[in-house]
Order: structure tokens, then C-alpha cells, then sequence
């Protein structure tokens, strides 16, 4: 028990330094995923997430990528993963003992959101709110049981998953879209690097 106590109060601080970098920087970042599905129906962190995914713009990762990796250095996080591309940009990042998702989401032209073979609806990511997590204010979406239900559809019920990568064992099939353009500049990408690589 005291085990996890710490471990959430040392991800609950990186949580809060990163809040204090998206403010800094002007960034409209959304609490997402797990995180925020354990803060509003748990009240807390889920004991067994592995991560914490805060949803940013596509266009703002990309205009601060640089900023944002030499900030996180500053603050001694180690980047695990970077994924500089307008299509599915990510950095993952890890204090040492959380891990952090700061995952960008494009406008498609219909306003929604979208990352690869994921859609958050523009009525969803229009407008935001604030979350309560362990005592710290953090912005989120305006309607996050919206988010939520779009994500994980009866979300009020507590689904673990056996694997980090099959996410198929609790995400709704709602948010799990391919779009066209997805299919136009990934297929194309993935072959010429399987090619190469012969």
C-alpha cells in the first residue's frame, strides 16, 4: 500500500510539472485515456495503467517539439519514444517510475481529431473543463463522460487489459477509425520502408 502511495504521488508531481509546462507554453492540452477515466470514475489513479495520455494538438506538438524535449530534460524525465510527424505525432516520455504520453491530434477537415486509426469528434474535443485528480485542478475536455463513452463505451465498468498493445480489449470500436488520408500517406510509407530494409 505504501508502495503505491508513493508511486502515485511521484506521478501525480510529474503530472503537475508537465501542467505547468503546457500553461508556460500556451498549450491546449487535454487530460485523457486512463488518467482521466480514473479521475472521474474512481477519483484517482487506476492501480494497474501503465501510463498517462494527455491529448495536445497536433499543431502545437509540432511548433514546440524542440522546446518541449529540451523542458522535459530540464526536469530530468528520460524520453523513451519521439515520433516527429504531423500524422501520429507522439513523446513518451518516464520519470523513472511513470510513464507520460503526450500524443498529437490533427484536424481532419470535417474539425474532428484524429491520430492514426483514432477520431475524437470535434463536438468532444471542442471546448474544455477541469478535472479534480488528487487534489490537482488539471484541464480536460469540457464533457469527459462524452470522451469517455466515445472511448471505452460503458466505461462506469472496470476493464483490465492482459497486454499494453491490445488496446481491442477495452477500446470502444467508436474511436478505433481509419481515415482516407491515414491509408493515402501511411501504406505507401510502410512499404517503401519495408523495401528498404530488404
Amino acid at each position: 500500500m505504501t508502495s503505491e502511495f508513493n508511486h502515485n504521488a511521484s506521478r501525480l508531481k510529474s503530472l503537475s510539472l508537465l501542467a505547468d509546462l503546457f500553461d508556460r507554453l500556451k498549450i491546449d492540452y487535454r487530460l485523457g485515456t486512463g488518467a482521466l477515466l480514473g479521475a472521474i470514475r474512481d477519483g484517482d489513479f487506476i492501480p494497474w495503467d501503465w501510463d498517462v495520455g494527455i491529448d495536445i494538438p497536433a499543431e502545437d506538438l509540432l511548433k514546440h517539439w524542440d522546446r518541449f524535449l529540451a523542458e522535459l530534460s530540464d526536469m530530468d524525465f528520460s524520453i523513451t519514444y519521439r515520433e516527429r510527424t504531423w500524422l501520429n505525432g507522439k513523446i513518451e516520455c518516464t520519470d523513472g517510475e511513470s510513464k507520460f504520453e503526450l500524443m498529437g491530434w490533427r484536424r481532419d477537415f470535417l474539425n474532428n481529431r484524429r491520430r492514426r486509426r483514432l477520431l475524437i469528434p470535434q463536438e468532444i474535443w471542442h471546448g474544455s473543463g477541469f478535472v479534480e485528480l488528487r487534489g490537482l485542478n488539471l484541464k480536460t475536455y469540457a464533457n469527459p463522460e462524452q470522451y469517455l463513452a466515445h472511448f471505452y463505451g460503458n466505461w462506469q465498468t472496470p476493464v483490465r487489459a492482459t497486454t499494453e498493445s491490445d488496446k481491442s480489449q477495452y477500446m470502444w470500436s467508436s474511436v478505433r477509425r481509419r481515415d482516407y488520408l491515414d491509408c493515402f500517406l501511411y501504406v505507401p510509407g510502410w512499404l517503401i520502408k519495408r523495401i528498404t530494409q530488404k
